[in-house]
């Protein structure tokens, strides 16, 4: 199991997921994208829209496929460990009033009650544990969320992918509310 950090220490990942990494890379701008991967996720979970099915959207970020799942006529949960970005997609998601559950917890020891009928974890937030065990840990915690015969959609990075897409700068721009952002990747 993950390691929670006791009342003197922080997570290493408190201070790194913020506001401004959430604006960097969490914030979709392409709609077309958005609208294709939540009919990928549709047509991959076997769901039916408008049918008030339960879909977990595990480590959800600032929720950015949940409210267009919800629009959809599901009702999505999305957990994910920072409560800063659970907070920003409760905001978010009041605004469209639409059908989702916001839950600030570790997906690893997360388990939804009642059960879903479909779940995901998508944009590559998993494999990053320090161990492989774990990694395991966040799968067992999807798998104890869905219920007999749900499917669960993983996206994570494959080396394949990696090695075709590499580039050893990667800069990314993103005007926000604090202004133009930069962000450099240097491999």
């Amino acid at each position: 199991m993950t390691r929670s950090p006791s009342n003197t220490e922080e997570a290493w990942w408190v201070p790194f997921y913020d506001d401004l990494l959430a604006e960097t890379l969490l914030v979709r701008e392409d709609a077309a994208e958005v609208d294709a991967t939540v009919s990928f996720l549709i047509k991959t979970l076997e769901l039916s829209a408008g049918t008030g099915q339960r879909v977990l959207d595990q480590c959800c970020g600032i929720g950015s496929l949940c409210a267009p799942l919800a629009t959809r006529g599901f009702d999505v949960l999305g957990v994910d460990q920072s409560s800063a970005y659970i907070e920003r997609a409760r905001r978010d998601a009041g605004r469209t009033s639409a059908g989702t559950t916001f839950v600030a917890a570790d997906a690893a020891e997360f388990v939804a009650e009642p059960a879903c009928d479909a779940g995901f974890n998508w944009w590559t937030s998993y494999g990053y544990a320090p161990t492989r065990e774990q990694n395991r840990a966040m799968l067992r915690g999807a798998f104890r969320s869905l219920g007999p015969g749900a499917l669960f959609a993983l996206d994570t990075m494959n080396l394949a992918g990696v090695l075709r897409g590499f580039r050893e700068e990667v800069i990314v721009q993103r005007e926000t509310p604090r202004g133009l952002i930069t962000m450099t990747r240097t491999s």
